[in-house]
């Protein structure tokens, strides 16, 4: 009997333990292996609905999903704990609770905010990583009567999507209650231009729309301090900021620099295959990785971490021969559905994503309704078919 531990509940780890239970049940070999999904959290939250509820147009019920009960109705394990250490050696993990033994195991814990990197951003900005941070921001957005905002990321931010969605949700408060033309709102982002990966034609006009409803766009820029009703850049301007909504730097989580087994580039990120295969200092087997703590170059979104979360169970489950045929690879995609107004959205997709190889095999966008339903519509499709 093997023991498969998936180190982490977000949408690579919940991808990865659901298609490789599936591919056990298929196989019949449910019984003789068993998947042990292990995360701090007892819920999964879909994460790209954090601004809407930040917006006051979702509950924190509405986009969260038990995960013990997900996990029991597919006969998967289910451990809520903190994981401490990694020994790669002995296969074993060291939870908050005691030790977990692994013959196969998937780190798909997610990456941390690096507050620090930003001197100031933790004490006097707002965030939408987790649902609390969302409430917060929920909170100030209804105080808010008007004046100076700053919306942005701090570089470099992995998904920026969350900021331009927020800036507009501000935007269509301050519409209805009046508030617009007595405020200025300001977007701050590392990019080379103001939604810049939906490309340089989709890009212009979406900052033109921005800038005609009044918004004060800083593209290629990064934010060197965030004070008490003030952002600094790093072009020397000062924005005076009454709101402000940064999304912080991420960085590897902590537990990987206690796992010394675990090889790393030197922003600390997991060095893996495309097979999801991590790498190792030693040559024993057994570890694999997936999602935004792996060290592949460009944009991280769910998205991403789902493609590999599939690869990863296919590719473990061959090793259990519950699967036959080639091992899979993984090739990203870049899938951005960025609410920008009332019944309006943008959707962008590409293959591979950006920075993440050529020749591109595949490449969309469009703005409008018809990708704003398409993004409830997806919210509703993945939290009732992993529920």
């Amino acid at each position: 009997m093997a023991t498969v531990a998936v180190l982490g509940g977000s949408f690579g780890g919940v991808t990865a333990a659901y298609e490789l239970q599936q591919h056990l049940i298929d196989a019949g070999l449910r019984r003789k292996h068993e998947v042990v999904m292990v995360t701090d959290r007892p819920t999964f939250t879909f994460r790209p609905a954090l601004p809407w509820l930040a917006a006051g147009h979702r509950r924190p019920e509405d986009i969260a999903i038990d995960l013990a009960a997900a996990c029991r109705k597919r006969g998967i394990s289910f451990i809520c704990a903190h994981v401490e250490k990694i020994d790669t050696e002995r296969k074993c993990v060291t939870l908050g609770r005691g030790n977990l033994f692994y013959d196969q195991a998937i780190l798909a814990m997610g990456v941390k905010p690096l507050w620090e990197k930003t001197p100031g951003l933790a004490a006097n900005s707002y965030s939408v990583l987790w649902p609390e941070d969302a409430v917060r921001l929920r909170d100030a957005l209804r105080r808010f009567r008007g004046g100076p905002a700053v919306i942005g990321t701090a570089a470099p931010a992995p998904w920026p999507c969350p900021a331009y969605e927020v800036l507009y949700f501000l935007l269509d408060r301050l519409e209805k209650t009046g508030a617009l033309k007595r405020s200025r709102v300001s977007f701050v982002t590392a990019e080379p231009a103001f939604m810049f990966y939906s490309g340089p034609t989709r890009a212009a006009a979406l900052e033109r729309d921005a800038r005609r409803r009044g918004v004060q766009v800083s593209a290629n820029v990064q934010i060197t301090r965030v004070d008490e009703g003030e952002v600094v850049l790093s072009d020397g301007t000062r924005l005076a900021s009454e709101l402000t909504m940064i999304l912080p730097h991420m960085g590897p989580p902590a537990v990987l620099t206690d796992s010394p087994g675990v090889r790393k580039d030197r922003d600390g990120f997991v060095e893996a295959t495309r097979e999801m295969r991590a790498l190792r200092h030693s040559d024993s087997d057994g570890l694999w990785a997936l999602g935004d703590l792996v060290a592949f170059e460009g944009l991280k979104n769910g998205r991403n971490a789902e493609l590999q979360g599939r690869v990863a169970a296919y590719n473990i489950a061959r090793r259990l021969r519950a699967v036959r045929g080639r091992p899979r690879r993984y090739v990203s995609d870049y899938f951005c559905l960025s609410r920008m107004g009332p019944g309006r959205a943008v959707l962008v997709w590409t293959r591979p994503g950006p920075q993440q190889g050529y020749p591109k095999r595949f490449r969309a966008s469009a703005v409008g309704r018809w990708p704003y339903f398409v993004k409830v519509g997806f919210e509703r499709v993945w939290l009732s078919r992993h529920d």
